[in-house]
């Protein structure tokens, strides 16, 4: 894998994502990433994966390193609003959320992105005492699907393979 450029780890580890081998995405994105440090998309997909495997402050580092690569990557947006919902920082993820909207306003994965926020968010504050259940815009769970962001990790992996592949 030494002599792999970057688009074939990721897409290696996209692979393995999509067997549930999580551990094995991790370790492919770490020597990937010990090859080449700069490369935003790896950062990215990394911090989902840590997501996915319950480690949310490492996933928030992983996706700040993104941003600082790469300010206008749609993927790093969309691990950075994860990592914030799974750290219950909702401004954070709201301001990620709205970039990300503002890069890619018709992806479906970004609008279920914002509807796990919205529900997410909406839980929050009917514990505070703030909003009712039957606010959340009229639906039971809106986009629920068990997504944790490494789905969308892999369908914007292979975009980002495509777009910088051979």
């Amino acid at each position: 894998m030494s002599d792999f450029p970057s688009f074939h780890w990721r897409h290696y580890a996209q692979v393995q994502l999509a067997r549930g081998d999580h551990r094995g995405a991790l370790e492919t994105l770490r020597r990937g990433l010990a090859q080449e440090p700069e490369d935003p998309e790896a950062h990215a997909l990394l911090s989902l994966v840590l997501l996915s495997l319950k480690r949310p402050h490492a996933a928030e580092h992983e996706a700040g390193i993104a941003l600082s690569l790469e300010p206008m990557l749609p993927l790093a947006h969309a691990a950075a609003a994860s990592a914030a919902m799974a750290r219950r920082r909702f401004k954070d993820a709201e301001q990620h959320l709205k970039n990300l909207l503002e890069l890619e306003p018709d992806d479906t994965s970004n609008l279920r992105l914002q509807a796990r926020f919205l529900e997410l968010h909406g839980q929050e504050a009917a514990q505070a005492g703030g909003v009712g259940a039957g606010h959340r815009a009229g639906c039971e769970r809106p986009g629920h699907d068990g997504d944790d962001g490494v789905g969308r990790a892999g369908a914007r992996g292979r975009e980002a393979g495509r777009a910088v592949g051979p």
